[in-house]
């Protein structure tokens, strides 16, 4: 990569294609880490893409540490992405399932990490740098985001979720992974009310189950 001079061209050629946008360029670099992780172990892949792509996203005013724990970071996703998936293979193996289907879920739990290389770029404190308030802050806020895309995603939190609900999750995930203080408000009032929704209509659930099981009881004793 470096002596054939193949790396700076490819930064080059990152930095022409976004136009000297960053966040242009972010995604080209996540599909070019993803490209690499696909086919190659973390290490190696990391390697390549630190070559030929970290020095592009840094000419474009990135930190060095950002930009390759971004890198670092899809490289490791590479593994789980579509159509090669070398961990779902294992994980097949293991748990002697069909690959298709366990790429596809693989994935899709998956895919809530995808924003959070992207939060790295944007809040510095996820990479542990700030105060320890800031730190804290990010993690738990980042954390309880993440958590409600999982559950829009997946379409189950308490209880499996409707398409509405999941939509409401989404939203409330997106509000707490943005660094405001507003969204994060608006995102813990929207996500407290939608677990207070779901664990109430839980309970609504759950009673006609048990009343119907106590009546069948006393049928059967009569």
């Amino acid at each position: 990569m470096s002596m054939t001079g193949l790396g700076v061209k490819f930064s080059t050629i990152i930095v022409e294609m976004s136009g000297g946008n960053l966040g242009v360029a972010l995604v080209i670099a996540m599909i070019a880490c993803l490209i690499l992780g696909m086919s190659l172990p973390t290490a190696v892949a990391y390697i390549i893409a630190a070559v030929a792509v970290a020095p592009g996203l840094l000419g474009l005013g990135l930190a060095p540490l950002v930009a390759h724990m971004f890198i670092f970071y899809f490289s490791i996703f590479g593994t789980i992405v579509p159509p090669v998936c070398l961990a779902v293979y294992t994980a097949c193996s293991i748990a002697d399932a069909r690959w298709t289907e366990t790429a596809f879920i693989a994935f899709k739990l998956a895919m809530p990490g995808f924003l959070v290389p992207y939060l790295m770029v944007q809040n510095h404190a996820m990479l542990m740098q700030g105060t320890v308030g800031e730190v804290v802050y990010v993690a738990i806020t980042a954390f309880v985001g993440i958590f409600l895309l999982a559950g829009a995603v997946i379409g189950y939190l308490l209880r499996p979720t409707k398409l509405v609900e999941r939509f409401i999750l989404l939203v409330a995930g997106l509000l707490l992974l943005y660094p405001t203080v507003v969204t994060d408000i608006v995102g813990v009032v929207v996500a407290v009310a939608s677990l207070l929704y779901q664990r109430k209509t839980q309970e609504k659930e759950l009673v006609p189950a048990g009343a119907r099981e106590e009546g069948e009881e006393k049928s059967l004793e009569g």
